[in-house]
């Protein structure tokens, strides 16, 4: 593996990879069901979409007008350009009651909390995954929930937190090279 490949792996690409996996989106669950990635050009989220369609997923992508050619060479199914006038989710493109899980790589407190309209466009059994909140208070059910194994974050909602550990980024590794 190129040493610049590589040296993403421990972050990004485990970030995407643990994240499908706690989505329902993983290797061995994946075929078959259909992922929202907000956020699609950027590390985590262009490796979200390349893993979930190695395991079999649908994908719908939001990233910027510049991206676009970019997100869809990754492999994503649909892709929607959040700067075009107008823009919402859900939307033609990706209805109400679309997607098995979103996978959010933007919300943040600086940026745009896609979350309210985005959790709609989930199936009744879907999940959110996000790797940020602007909310403290899924950071204090997030830390409670880790601490004390009992899960008090909201319902179908989690937040992501890394678990860098040797059996993953083996299966990182080989993943990239096949």
């Amino acid at each position: 593996i190129e040493p610049k490949i590589a040296a993403s792996l421990p972050v990004a690409s485990l970030v995407a990879m643990q994240g499908l996996r706690l989505g329902g989106c993983g290797e061995t669950e994946g075929k078959g069901k259909s992922v929202l990635v907000i956020g699609a050009s950027g590390g985590v989220g262009s490796s979200v979409v390349q893993i979930a369609k190695a395991n079999g997923c649908k994908v719908y992508a939001v990233c910027g007008s510049s991206n676009i050619d970019f997100v869809k060479s990754l492999g994503a199914d649909v892709v929607m350009d959040y700067s075009k006038e107008g823009f919402e989710l859900p939307n033609d493109d990706c209805p109400v009651g679309t997607v098995d899980m979103v996978f959010d790589s933007v919300t943040s407190a600086e940026d745009p909390d896609y979350e309210p309209t985005a959790r709609r466009t989930l199936k009744a059994s879907g999940k959110y995954i996000c790797v940020n909140s602007p909310r403290n208070m899924d950071w204090v059910r997030y830390l409670v929930s880790y601490y004390t194994g009992i899960n008090v974050q909201r319902k179908n909602y989690s937040l992501l937190w890394t678990d860098t550990n040797p059996k993953d980024l083996d299966e990182l590794s080989q993943l990239v090279m096949d």
